[in-house]
């Protein structure tokens, strides 16, 4: 990290949060714009997180902002990551696992909402 930058503060609000914006735009489904949902996820330390979206979106972004650790992304593929990282990952068939030590954060992006509009 660029000794020039301020720190990235994690904040903890309800995972629902997005429901909230979804609401107001009369969709029944989850959505921060009209095409794509994004928000964070935090994994505790010495924990694994199994990432649900297959069949539901055509890409994930994933950007580390805390941490480093390993995801699994096919039945034998592991892909290790790093603070500062950015994971494009296509199309899945089966959800992501995520392996960490330490407390790690993404920021997920993906475009579920616009297939589920289409």
């Amino acid at each position: 990290m660029n000794s020039s930058h301020s720190e990235v503060h994690i904040g903890k609000n309800p995972s629902e949060l997005y429901e909230y914006i979804s609401s107001s735009w009369d969709l029944d489904y989850s959505a921060n714009c009209s095409n794509l949902l994004s928000g964070y996820i935090h994994i505790n330390q010495n924990d694994s997180f199994k990432q649900d979206c297959f069949l539901s979106c055509s890409y994930l972004c994933l950007c580390v902002i805390h941490s480093h650790g390993t995801t699994k992304i096919f039945d034998e593929e592991y892909i290790n990551w790093l603070k500062g990282d950015l994971l494009i990952i296509s199309y899945q068939i089966q959800p992501l696992e995520h392996f960490t030590q330490d407390d790690t954060v993404f920021h997920y992006v993906h475009d579920g909402s616009l297939l589920k509009y289409l």
